[in-house]
């Protein structure tokens, strides 16, 4: 697995800063660091497997994780969508 490499999409500072206001900084901080854990298990399995997923993007609804993916077989694409909640 390659280096991670995080983007922030503009409407998450929004939420960020909605979250602070009504002072829910920390819920807002724990949302996000489940997000990212979630989809770096994703990640670390699509490396183990051959694949790229290298790019996360914090949404303001959660994170995605993308990458390489040509190719993908339909049972490492089951075992890769499995990793994340695991």
């Amino acid at each position: 697995m390659g280096s991670l490499k995080f983007s922030i999409h503009p409407l998450f500072f929004v939420f960020g800063i909605y979250y602070a206001f009504v002072g829910k900084v920390f819920l807002f901080l724990v949302y996000t660091f489940t997000a990212v854990i979630h989809e770096v298990g994703h990640s670390f399995v699509a490396g183990k497997m051959g694949y790229e997923l290298n790019r996360i993007t914090l949404m303001p609804y959660g994170a995605i994780v993308g990458g390489k993916t040509e190719g993908l077989k339909k049972k490492d694409e089951i075992l890769i969508a499995l990793a994340g909640p695991l």
